[in-house]
């Protein structure tokens, strides 16, 4: 029986993750930045694919999807973006983020799906490609807003895309 192509999830120790979740969070709080990475076991298979066209979206619960890409994001305003929140991703080691909103990372909107740059995978990369031998390293975050007053449970995740070559 031969191994199935996957994708592995890693933390920046390299212990693979199943699920990776961020603590109970209150209004007006960050999130401890989640370091994460992402390749293939292509190599491992020999079979050496290539994924071009790599881009992110949120994924999940619809409600929770929800507050987190259209309600956190615009609780300030445009005139007051200190108050708004939601869910961030940075491929350039937190230097800066795109925060997944209405226009960023929407599952059923592939044009506002987020890509793979280049500098997420290093000096040798090509944006939007993750190579047999490449590891994708990023930062994930959560900016709950100070107006915020959805609690509970949120059921989100980070989804991936990408053809295969």
């Amino acid at each position: 029986m031969s191994t199935p192509f996957e994708i592995i999830w890693t933390d920046v120790s390299n212990n693979v993750l199943g699920v990776s979740w961020f603590p109970i969070g209150y209004p007006a709080t960050i999130s401890m930045p989640q370091q994460l990475q992402a390749h293939t076991n292509a190599a491992t298979l020999q079979t050496f694919e290539t994924l071009e066209n790599v881009k992110f979206f949120l994924t999940g619960d619809p409600d929770s999807v929800d507050i987190v890409q259209n309600i956190w994001p615009t609780l300030g305003g445009s005139s007051r973006p200190d108050l708004n929140g939601g869910y961030d991703i940075s491929f350039d080691y937190g230097r800066t983020y795109i925060r997944f909103d209405s226009t960023h990372g929407v599952e059923g909107s592939p044009a506002t799906w987020i890509s793979l740059p280049a500098e997420a995978v290093g000096a040798q990369g090509a944006d939007g490609t993750l190579g047999a031998f490449d590891t994708a390293h990023f930062i994930v975050r959560v900016v709950i807003p100070p107006g915020a007053d959805q609690y509970g449970e949120l059921n989100i995740s980070l989804g991936i895309d990408f053809d295969i070559i």
